[in-house]
């Protein structure tokens, strides 16, 4: 039976990448892999949670809550994790919808962030 996956690894390797190699890995030994996964979910699940106490279920920007009816985003350090998923060790805190894509838009760079103050409060007018 191993010999027939290296094979069919190895085939589904060449025709379809790591993906489907994986995939096979998960389906015939899916019960390890599984409960990774589910570990790996409660300790993001605990972290967020603690997150959502310690700041009062606010966001920790703006300090309000998120009034577009959606829960706060978990927002973390894109130069640990690019992307949307989060290893859970760079979390630096929860936002709100409007303050997460503000920072979003802001590339995350605090350079722009101080500039758009400055900006913002009349010292850098545009005349």
């Amino acid at each position: 039976m191993i010999d027939v996956l290296i094979v069919l690894g190895g085939l589904w390797l060449a025709a379809f990448g790591i993906c489907a190699v994986l995939f096979a890995v998960a389906f015939f030994f899916g019960a390890p892999i599984s409960a990774y996964r589910h570990k790996r979910r409660e300790e993001r699940t605990a972290r967020t949670m603690a997150a959502f106490e310690e700041q009062g279920g606010v966001c920790a920007i703006c300090g309000n809550k998120c009034t577009s009816g959606r829960t706060l985003s978990v927002d973390h350090d894109h130069s640990c994790c690019p992307g949307s998923a989060s290893c859970g060790k760079c979390i630096r805190g929860l936002l709100c919808t409007r303050c997460n894509m503000g920072l979003g838009y802001f590339l995350d760079d605090a350079n722009r962030l101080r500039a758009a103050v400055s900006y913002l409060s009349g010292s850098d007018s545009v005349e």
